[in-house]
């Protein structure tokens, strides 16, 4: 049975590689993925798209766990995430087009793992700054 950390890595290969195989094999239909803005995406269908969005709206989208700390099934992880976006990122607010812009960004995921499948994972980042980095906000003043 791999470590719950090692399910994570997993997901995040199998998410970038595009592999919705490993991705089946890692979730379920109680899965739940629950992101800041407030949308859930429940089961391994939904999962899938919500990933297939997310690596369609930047190809080149690279995920390292720096920083993990692990408590019986559960691990939370500091994540720094990058990628430009040169494809439409959809999301519940409405589609946002291609803006050739890089994101470089600190997510804090709390994933819950039981028998090796993900059951819920608790994704936080600054919405803010993503989209201050796309251009669709302005920088703030400088103080």
């Amino acid at each position: 049975m791999p470590t719950n950390r090692q399910v994570v890595e997993t997901f995040f290969s199998a998410m970038i590689g595009q592999d919705w195989d490993t991705i089946r094999t890692l979730t379920d239909a109680s899965t739940t993925f629950r992101f800041p803005d407030g949308s859930e995406h429940r089961g391994t269908d939904q999962v899938i798209e919500v990933c297939e969005q997310w690596v369609t709206a930047m190809p080149d989208l690279h995920v390292d766990m720096v920083e993990v700390v692990e408590a019986g099934n559960t691990i939370c992880s500091r994540i720094h995430l990058t990628g430009t976006q040169t494809g439409t990122l959809i999301t519940p607010m409405g589609d946002i087009p291609p803006t050739g812009r890089k994101v470089d960004l600190w997510p804090i995921d709390w994933v819950v793992v039981e028998d090796g499948r993900i059951v819920e994972w608790l994704i936080r980042f600054d919405q803010l700054t993503m989209m201050m980095q796309l251009g669709l906000l302005p920088e703030p003043a400088a103080v």
